[in-house]
């Protein structure tokens, strides 16, 4: 797929195109995070064959609260249905960020690129306890609620980087 984004933005001389990938591309624990860094190899390096006429850079992401695929309206859900949150593990930490941020950071990233670039947000990170108290706290703090701790799917971090080690080598 994101081949062929980039092969028909270079026939019909598209400026600009930012990828949009995931913290799981920073050092890959599973095949989502390989593939979303494989798309990112792909676009930065595609920079080295398009002479300037198309920029093509990336942003990454944490978790976006409250869009598709946010825990936060699955455990909504849970809490409406049956009273219970299902948490993987307490310890686990992600990074979070509201839509408002996930834009700006698409925007930004669009004005600023001169091609190659991976941008990321300075994003903090939370415990998932912590979410899930805070969670509560604010939509639903006077609902008595059971937290169930399931554990960790296979090719779960308990700990997401938002880069790598030898991308930590070009950071300012």
């Amino acid at each position: 797929g994101s081949q062929n984004v980039i092969e028909t933005a270079l026939k019909h001389g598209v400026k600009k195109i930012i990828a949009i990938s995931t913290d799981k591309a920073a050092d890959p624990a599973n095949i989502m995070g390989i593939s979303k860094l494989m798309m990112e190899k792909l676009f930065i390096n595609t920079n080295l064959f398009t002479q300037g006429q198309t920029l093509l850079s990336c942003v990454r992401f944490g978790n976006v609260a409250w869009a598709d695929g946010s825990v936060l309206p699955v455990w909504d859900q849970q809490v409406k249905k049956t009273g219970t949150m299902r948490l993987t593990d307490g310890e686990m930490t992600r990074f979070m960020m509201s839509v408002g941020q996930a834009v700006t950071l698409v925007l930004k990233a669009a004005e600023l690129t001169q091609g190659g670039e991976v941008f990321i947000l300075k994003m903090p990170s939370i415990k998932i306890r912590d979410l899930a108290k805070m969670f509560l706290q604010k939509y639903h703090p006077n609902k008595k609620v059971t937290l169930t701790v399931v554990g960790n799917r296979p090719g779960d971090k308990i700990h997401e980087s938002l880069i790598n080690s030898e991308e930590k080598r070009g950071v300012i």
